[in-house]
């Protein structure tokens, strides 16, 4: 990505999942870091991190999947025997 980025193909870098470790090797730090978050995974220090580095963290999470302790499960039990669990 970096070489789109230098070959002006690219506007920007996002990663996904990567840690504080990615700065290490990377010329041009990513725009955008996509991470697991929800209320029993904060990322805590992750998200200081990239504020301090000038990189968004955009969330994404698994709410409303089947077995989550938060919210309610009864539209995946409605569902049926049948139906696949992912």
């Amino acid at each position: 990505m970096e070489e789109c980025s230098a070959l002006g193909l690219a506007k920007s870098i996002g990663v996904i999942e990567c840690s504080a470790e990615l700065l290490d090797y990377a010329t041009i730090a990513p725009a955008v870091n996509q991470v697991e978050m929800h209320p029993l995974l904060q990322q805590r220090k992750l998200r200081e991190f990239c504020a301090e580095k000038g990189i968004h963290v955009s969330a994404y999470s698994p709410l409303g999947g089947k077995g989550a302790i938060w919210g309610s499960n009864a539209v995946f039990d409605r569902l049926g025997p049948n139906q696949p669990d992912s």
